[in-house]
């Protein structure tokens, strides 16, 4: 990751982390002292969601709104890119992968020791969108992903994010 970003961007990385562990822990009702328990309640229950077809991932939006005005301008920015969405009568901004990013960048390190991170930074490049093929890979491998790894809590945690974004109503 230090050869990706700067000690300033692995800082708010980590705050991202931090959020997500927290709020996956709070949506399992888990002590947040067991991470890796709520990491695997939280996968559990979203395997569960997609097979209705509604996937609520129970992170507050005016939380993560917050989350992401904490953090540094230029590490949002490595990581999305801010767009706007009708809704309505409403013009909100909303955040989507940046496909031109370090984000990217630092998945596709991350996908050489990872074939599934491998092909979902492949179809981030083309698409420039979460797929449908990128949005149920973590759902449905999600014993695929080594969440010992903190590179890999990283990338879950962003993608989840990014999701619950797009999921706005």
């Amino acid at each position: 990751m230090t050869n990706i970003f700067t000690g300033e961007e692995i800082q708010d990385l980590e705050k991202i982390v931090t959020f997500f562990n927290e709020s996956i822990c709070k949506s399992e009702n888990i002590d947040s002292v067991d991470v890796d328990e709520c990491y695997e309640q939280f996968f559990i229950r979203m395997h569960k969601a997609a097979d209705s077809g509604k996937i609520d991932i129970q992170i507050l939006h005016q939380s993560q709104d917050k989350l992401i005005a904490d953090l540094d301008k230029n590490t949002v920015d490595q990581i999305w890119l801010r767009t706007d969405r009708i809704m309505g009568s409403d013009t909100l901004e909303a955040l989507q992968y940046r496909r031109d990013g370090k984000f990217v960048e630092f998945l596709r390190a991350l996908g050489q020791d990872n074939e599934n991170v491998k092909d979902y930074v492949e179809l981030l490049e083309i698409f420039g969108i979460v797929s449908p093929s990128m949005l149920s890979d973590p759902i449905v491998n999600y014993q695929e992903y080594n969440i010992q790894d903190k590179r890999m809590k990283l990338m879950i945690a962003v993608h989840y994010l990014t999701l619950n974004e797009q999921n706005r109503k």
